[in-house]
């Protein structure tokens, strides 16, 4: 597409909204540039937590990502987060 008119239009959907955006080529090299290694990344700034039958914007869970939020910052506070999946081991509800 780029050869014919020299952009790409990508189509996606935001916050439930049809978003159109122009791509170039020069677009596509500077992100081909960034920089997404994770290397120098210190531990324990993330954890995993599965939200069964949640959607994208966890609708009816806000309390189950608030008290996961808060238990990750407790740990945090006291230097004891793992970087990983949180309740690992622990059988989900069917």
């Amino acid at each position: 597409m780029f050869e014919k008119i020299g952009i790409v239009y990508l189509k996606v959907r935001v916050a439930g909204k049809q978003v159109v955006r122009e791509v170039t080529p020069e677009d596509m090299r500077d992100f081909e540039k960034l920089d997404t290694t994770f290397s120098n990344r210190p531990t324990a700034t993330h954890a995993l937590h599965c939200v069964e039958k949640a959607d994208h914007s966890f609708i009816e869970h806000y309390d189950e990502v608030v008290n996961t939020i808060l238990g990750w910052w407790d740990q945090k506070t006291k230097g004891t987060p793992k970087d990983g999946v949180w309740l690992a081991g622990v059988k989900p509800k069917l």
